[in-house]
C-alpha cells in the first residue's frame, strides 16, 4: 500500500496496475471519479491534498515577490495552462504570497500535531 500523488496514482489505477482505494482530498478527483474520498470511506475530516508552490530566498524583496506572484497568477489564469494542469489532476490556485505562507504554517502545525500524537520518531 502507498499514498501517492494523484498524477501517478491515477495513471497506474487506470492502467489496472494498482487498485485505488480512496483519494485523500475533500472531494473526488476528476481523474478517478469512481474512487471515493477517505472521508466517504469512513475516515472523517481527513484532508491531505497535494500542493505545489514557488519559493525564493528568505529575504527576497517584497517588490520582487509581488512581481513573481503577479506573473504566476496571470499564467494560472490562462485557460490552456488550467486545462493542462487539470489533465495532471492539479487545481491551480494562484493566491497571494501571504495566503500561501499562512497555508504553510497551518500545514506544518497539522503534521507536527500528527507526528506528536502518534509518537513518531526518526530511526
Amino acid at each position: 500500500m502507498t499514498v501517492d500523488n494523484i498524477t501517478t496514482a491515477a495513471t497506474l489505477a487506470r492502467s489496472g496496475k494498482v487498485k485505488a482505494l480512496a483519494v485523500a482530498g475533500t472531494k473526488r478527483s476528476p481523474l478517478l471519479p469512481d474512487v471515493p474520498t477517505l472521508a466517504e470511506s469512513g475516515l472523517k475530516d481527513f484532508n491531505m491534498p497535494t500542493w505545489q508552490g514557488i519559493f525564493g530566498p528568505k529575504d527576497l524583496p517584497k517588490p520582487i515577490v509581488a512581481r513573481y506572484n503577479q506573473a504566476l497568477v496571470k499564467a494560472l489564469a490562462n485557460p490552456e495552462v488550467r486545462k493542462k494542469m487539470a489533465e495532471f489532476g492539479s487545481e491551480p490556485v494562484g493566491d497571494s504570497p501571504e495566503h500561501f505562507s499562512s497555508f504553510l504554517v497551518q500545514d506544518r502545525k497539522m503534521w507536527a500535531d500528527v507526528i506528536k500524537s502518534a509518537r513518531i520518531t526518526l530511526e
